[in-house]
Parts: C-alpha cells; structure tokens; sequence
C-alpha cells in the first residue's frame, strides 16, 4: 500500500472534527522524495450526509489501488493528480486532472533517447492528452508538462498494454525537437500546445520568450 490506513484514518478524522466538505483532492507524487503529499481543497457550512465521511475514507483507498499506483508505473515522472468529490463523498475517478512533469536535466547529452525512452508509458494516454508545455531556460530545456484528463478505470489496462503507438511518439519527439532548436535562440522559453487525437499541434500554440541584451559600459549605473 502506498497509503498506511493510520494516515487515511487521521486525514478523515480532521476532516469531520472540522465538519468540513471536501471540494478536490490534490495528489502529488515526488519521486525524487520518494514521497506523496495529499492536499484539499475545503468548504464549509453545508449539512453533509451521515455517511459523508465514510464515503471519502473508502475513495481514498479505492483511489490508492484502482489508479494511482498503476498511474505511477505507467508514466514513471512527477505528477499533479486533482479529483473532484461530490456531496456524497465519493470521487470522480472518470475525470482525474493530472499535470506530469518531466525534468530535463542539464547532464542529458542525447535528449530524443532519453525521451524516447521516457515518454513510452504517458503516450499511451495519447487520446487523454489535452496541451503539453515546453519550458526552456539560458538556452536550455528544462521542463516537459502534459495536461490530461484520465479516466482512472482505463490506466490499469493503459499499463497492461504492450505496444507503444510509435506513431504519436515519433511525432512528439519531432516536434520537442524543433523546440529544442527554438530554445538555444533564447534566454527563457515556453511554449504550450494544444493536442487534437493525440498529435501536437505546432502551427496553433501559445509562446513566452525574453532575451537579455548586453547594454554599453557608459550606460552602467554606478552604485551608491
């Protein structure tokens, strides 16, 4: 388990001394910490029904193994999950916002196998994908995020599954590429794009950039 039911039962029971209404639940996986953080998002003054938080204690669990487990095998990088909860207690598990982040760090020399490599497992949400963002700094790549919505009773079978739709990762590469030429014109760069039927779309994305530009020796302003 990656929950101990002790901190599930202590998550809940600050929940009802609080008679709080739980509006979302944000899971955040930090492999490099090798921990989760869970976060909520709260409202209160609302008549809850008696069950209410045990509802929320038997989603909790049933979120633990029915998709973010194999949610964590199948992308193998950071992410953001948010689900909504209803007035009952019980989730959305048909609509999970996640936000995966891949870091690209500075020591990657060869970055298509790299990613090749490690967008395998997150391409096969392809058809859930809905922008990704690029983000460049001194000229480098640093960061890849991808935007889905998840229906939490398909990643199970998302991981099952033994063939990688080349065709989308090809794409992906081919266009994280071009952005890799783009960003080594540029101090600072994001880029996000919007995804239609699993391609990227490079001809309709939204663009950050800034340079620094060296200004002449008799314009420096000397200190006080």
């Amino acid at each position: 388990m990656l929950f101990s039911e002790r901190i599930i039962e202590e998550l809940v029971s600050d929940l009802r001394s609080r008679k709080v209404k739980l509006e979302s639940l944000k899971i955040n996986y930090r492999p490099f910490k090798n921990e989760i953080q869970l976060k909520t998002v709260e409202s209160f003054g609302f008549a809850l029904e008696e069950d209410y938080y045990e509802n929320i204690y038997e989603n909790i669990l049933y979120s633990e193994t029915m998709w973010l487990e194999p949610l964590i095998k199948l992308i193998g990088t950071r992410f953001e999950a948010n689900i909504a909860v209803d007035e009952k207690g019980e989730f959305k598990h048909d609509k999970i916002e996640i936000n995966a982040s891949y870091n690209i760090k500075p020591r990657i020399l060869h970055l298509l196998s790299y990613l090749s490599k490690n967008l395998s497992g997150i391409v096969k949400c392809y058809s859930s994908v809905r922008e990704v963002t690029v983000e460049g700094h001194r000229k480098a790549m640093t960061n890849i995020n991808f935007y889905m919505t998840l229906d939490g009773k398909q990643i199970t079978s998302l991981l099952k599954e033994r063939t990688v739709n080349k065709k989308h990762l090809e794409q992906w590469l081919y266009l994280i590429d071009q952005c890799d030429r783009e960003i080594i014109k540029r101090d600072k760069y994001t880029n996000t794009f919007k995804v239609i039927n699993g391609k990227i779309n490079y001809e309709t994305r939204l663009e950050f950039s800034s340079q620094i530009f060296k200004l002449p020796e008799e314009m420096k302003v000397a200190n006080d």
